[in-house]
């Protein structure tokens, strides 16, 4: 029998969701019956590389650095030689993620004549990245391209309606909800929390945080503006804020700390090589994104019982019922923030509750080992839609 070859092409492999997925798909693929094959470009300025933290495959990894998130006038070497290497490589499927690799990527498997091509929306940059004129001329790239498109996957419900309703970019049928899958056992097993929060220089009892890419999109200013908030009231609990990551503002947000005069109530830490130690740190996770998709970090603190504190925004929204399993706040409201996050720390027994909720919503919904068969079976019936000659048979 005859494997199906998949290629992955992503911008790079930055540490974050986007390549958490991309990895854990190649290294969870039944390897009996599909060869993966992981195409990527170079990461960005202030991010580190996740390939430093996996065990590389010789023969199944390629390097295009034109492909990593650049200037445009990379782009048509990026093109011509993905072009080739599909040529040479002539898969069954690629499957494309983010927004350059996206483009490149269907456009040169449409040009190798690719019988199937699929493409992951982790999230969009149709609002919130760029000037409302640049972002009209994505959203109709991206129509364009959607013809292009055998499958596009989409990790919740509320951004297949984005991507479906309001941006109009594919009809709903050439679109598939396909969670995020993580390991919940390694998620769940963390380190002790005395070690990790005197390594951080965390001493108050109680621990807010953010972790990840240090972006405007990300909206740490919000959570800092709110953190300085919370130390005003005079019923504030003992609390440290927490900041774990690197990125283009991080100077800015230091400055934004200095005026604040928070300084020691907050601790950055870059980035982390293991996110548990975070997690372990932790009473409550907070995701400040003005645009999300669905972040593997949210679901691993999930797991590992953080409660998370979440804008309503993007996948965001289907991931977290407010009060149940986790906290809304609306998008720019420092002082709704404030206030949900004093409700969460000097309540002890609903974080419990609401952490408990979360776990076992991730346990049933986010499994990796399930989301991988999932994928297989998409892969399967694309190509037999397709009319491509599975190789399997």
């Amino acid at each position: 029998m005859t494997r199906i070859r998949v290629v992955q092409i992503t911008t790079r492999l930055n540490v974050g969701g986007i390549a958490h997925q991309v990895i854990g798909v190649c290294e969870g693929l039944d390897p009996e019956r599909f060869e993966c094959t992981l195409i990527t470009g170079r990461p960005g300025r202030f991010e580190s590389q996740m390939l430093d933290y996996v065990d590389r495959q010789p023969g199944r990894l390629h390097f295009i650095p034109e492909l990593g998130r650049d200037v445009f006038w990379r782009d048509l070497p990026a093109f011509l030689k993905l072009v080739r290497l599909l040529r040479r490589l002539r898969p069954d499927v690629v499957h494309t993620h983010a927004a350059k690799a996206g483009a490149l990527g269907r456009l040169a498997a449409w040009a190798a004549r690719v019988p199937v091509r699929v493409h992951s929306y982790h999230g969009h940059v149709f609002r919130g990245y760029f000037h409302p004129i640049a972002e009209a001329l994505i959203v109709q790239i991206e129509r364009w391209l959607g013809y292009l498109t055998s499958m596009v996957l989409l990790p919740s419900e509320s951004q297949r309606d984005e991507i479906v309703v309001d941006f109009r970019i594919v009809p709903a049928e050439k679109t598939r909800v396909v969670r995020y899958g993580i390991s919940v056992d390694e998620a769940s097993t963390l380190p002790d929390q005395r070690e990790v929060r005197r390594r951080f220089r965390l001493d108050a009892p109680l621990v807010v945080g953010m972790l990840g890419r240090m972006a405007p999109i990300k909206n740490h200013a919000l959570t800092v503006d709110a953190f300085a908030r919370l130390q005003s009231r005079e019923d504030v609990p003992d609390v440290q804020l927490l900041l774990a990551g690197e990125g283009e503002t991080r100077a800015e947000l230091e400055r934004q700390v200095a005026d604040l005069r928070i300084g020691d109530r907050v601790r950055f830490q870059g980035f982390q090589r293991d996110l548990r130690d975070v997690y372990a740190a932790l009473d409550v996770l907070v995701i400040s994104s003005r645009n999300e998709g669905v972040p593997i970090a949210a679901l691993e603190a999930m797991a590992a019982g953080v409660p998370l504190v979440i804008t309503a925004v993007g996948g965001l929204v289907d991931l977290i019922r407010d009060g149940e399993n986790g906290w809304l706040t609306p998008l720019d409201d420092p002082n709704r923030l404030a206030e949900v996050l004093h409700q969460a720390l000097v309540l002890p027994a609903e974080r419990s509750r609401v952490a408990e909720a979360a776990r076992r919503d991730v346990q049933a919904r986010y499994r990796a080992d399930a989301i991988h068969l999932e994928l297989e079976q998409l892969y399967r019936d694309a190509l037999t839609r397709a009319g491509a000659r599975n190789p399997e048979s």
